[in-house]
């Protein structure tokens, strides 16, 4: 076995996107919890302002507001960017112990 799968370049790559990228996947499930939140803020507030008496009609009228749609929307991007950067940090973790296993591998057939 001489060809190996990975190059001592795409494990430094691994190793230094998982060195690195702690800051920016925090700073994504930072913004979505805040997103996540600013839903239900946005409710409130579209809930309280309406002039409607009926609950299930204001709670419908806020829902189906603008500042409502953009407050999901919000919340859809940043729980895709950090699942994107969490998934990133799984891959790169799981190369890192396929090299492992491969140079385990490979030092007991050189032997």
């Amino acid at each position: 076995m001489t060809d190996r799968v990975f190059t001592d370049e795409s494990i430094a790559r691994a190793v230094d996107y998982l060195t690195t990228s702690a800051g920016p996947i925090g700073a994504a499930r930072s913004r979505m919890v805040k997103a996540r939140h600013m839903v239900d803020h946005i409710d409130a507030l579209m809930t309280a302002s309406s002039r409607k008496l009926d609950w299930d009609t204001r709670r419908a009228e806020a829902r189906g507001s603008e500042r409502y749609h953009q407050a999901i929307t919000e919340h859809a991007d940043a729980t895709g960017d950090f699942e994107v950067l969490k998934s990133l940090r799984e891959a790169a973790s799981a190369t890192i112990q396929a090299w492992q296993t491969e140079s385990s591998n490979y030092r007991g057939i050189k032997i």
